[in-house]
């Protein structure tokens, strides 16, 4: 496009120097309500000079003036910012006189018009367009009808932003007027910083414009008076806590055996801050600045969730959180034969759990090397004791007690026998002189019962 730039000699009349006065009024009142509202709710306001003079910048195809502008936030801060507010020079009303090459007088104003706001993390240098998602651009708000009547100040257009820039990136941002935009004349300084955040517009001697409408942008280069900021207004920013700290894997869960040690571990890609790891019921435990503690011979107390948070920025992050869980098992069950006859043939008892260790011993002592048994061929009692471990390595704290024992068979019981009832007369159960008597139907084989059978005596 072929750029052609007006050096306007323009004549501001009595009432527009009134108007600019109440500008400077107003504008003065916005940067100090402003910087008294960072105070409390910890807000950084980037507000700009008043300008001199301003201008309005034409093509030489005479298609308008131009209707957008743009302006670059950067965040040097270690934590993220968040955009809230942003307000505007707007032009109510302006007598302009120029030669074209006729000298000329034009009224011009914006009121009734509307804004939009784009904003863009890759579009940050450069020709703007095309400004669509395809290119990196998102559209962030649409202002209400601005009508300032004839007045020529400062406006909020655009307030409860909620647009967030990360530590040490920069944002370009957009802003459209369905009408014209006056540029302001500004020469000093080149970019306005507070609490590292720096916003600039333009460069010192050149400023991207355009005609929005027409998806037409274009340099506005060594034009007369240009220099640095082409934006009048205020950018209102909210320092945020840093982002959350990252809880090591090893703690998703944790699965310790009791006694043993924990190492909570957190990392945060910014340095400088201070970890603060909390218990589950929300008590310190641990303030440093590497992440790391350690918690010596867990047991059951200790189980739950721990949490992290980040100090960086005179603000604390949201919380990351790892799990410790203690894992105990009990003892384990035995199940098999314990108690042979001489020269039976042994049988490895069945062991109902994880792993099993064999001892000597109730606790303490060192693992018996093979699996214990005993030998049948005399009389003989062995005592060992088993436990567990789990899939996690935890050995069961209890161990289950193991009796084997080998004897003689016992004599037979001694029985009073004959017996002898009346035919339907009440019968006695069956006694027997013996240690664990079992009772059987037949003089070989069978199935036993613990139980002395009471005889029938009916005829029937």
């Amino acid at each position: 496009m072929s750029i052609r730039l007006y050096t306007w000699s323009f004549t501001v009349k009595k009432t527009d120097n009134m108007i600019k006065k109440l500008f400077t009024q107003r504008f003065l009142l916005l940067a100090f309500m402003l910087i008294s509202t960072s105070k409390v709710f910890g807000q950084i306001p980037l507000v700009t000079p008043n300008s001199a003079a301003y201008t309005i910048i034409y093509s030489s195809t005479n298609q308008g003036a131009s209707d957008f502008i743009t302006l670059e936030i950067r965040n040097d801060n270690p934590c993220p910012i968040r955009i809230t507010n942003l307000a505007m020079h707007h032009m109510g009303f302006w007598q302009v006189q120029f030669t074209d090459p006729f000298t000329v007088t034009r009224n011009v104003s914006a009121n009734g018009a509307t804004y939009d706001l784009y904003t863009s993390f890759t579009r940050l240098n450069g020709n703007p367009f095309p400004v669509n998602p395809a290119s990196g651009w998102t559209k962030v708000a649409t202002s209400d009808t601005i009508d300032t009547d004839s007045n020529n100040v400062v406006v909020n257009l655009f307030t409860g932003l909620n647009t967030f820039v990360p530590a040490n990136t920069a944002i370009r941002l957009l802003i459209t007027c369905t009408d014209t935009i006056r540029v302001p004349l500004n020469t000093s300084p080149l970019s306005i910083t507070n609490s590292n955040v720096t916003m600039t517009s333009g460069s010192s001697n050149n400023i991207y414009t355009g005609y929005f409408d027409l998806g037409a942008g274009f340099i506005a280069t060594n034009f007369a008076g240009i220099s640095s900021f082409n934006f009048e207004g205020a950018v209102t920013v909210e320092l945020l806590p840093p982002t959350t700290p990252v809880v090591d894997n090893s703690l998703k869960p944790a699965i310790k055996c009791l006694g043993q040690d924990l190492i909570l571990k957190a990392t945060h890609p910014k340095p400088g801050g201070t970890f603060t790891w909390r218990d589950k019921n929300g008590n310190i435990i641990a303030q440093n600045t590497t992440g790391v503690d350690t918690i010596f011979g867990v047991d059951h107390s200790d189980a739950g969730r721990y949490f992290v948070t980040y100090n960086l920025c005179g603000k604390e992050s949201l919380p990351d959180s790892g799990t410790l869980i203690i894992s105990d098992p009990p003892a384990p069950t035995i199940s098999g034969k314990l108690d042979y006859c001489l020269n039976e043939q042994f049988e490895y008892t069945v062991v109902n759990g994880t792993n099993p260790t064999w001892y000597y011993t109730a606790t303490g002592g060192s693992p018996v090397p093979v699996t214990p048994t005993i030998n049948t061929s005399s009389p003989n009692t062995l005592i060992y004791y088993v436990s567990q471990t789990d899939q996690y390595g935890c050995e069961s704290r209890e161990r289950t007690l193991v009796r084997y024992r080998a004897a003689p068979k016992p004599e037979k019981p001694i029985v009073n026998t004959p017996v002898y009832y009346c035919e339907e007369m009440p019968a006695e159960q069956l006694t027997a002189i013996g240690d664990t008597l079992r009772w059987y139907y037949f003089p070989v084989g069978g199935v036993p019962t613990t139980i002395a059978p009471t005889p029938n005596t009916s005829v029937n």
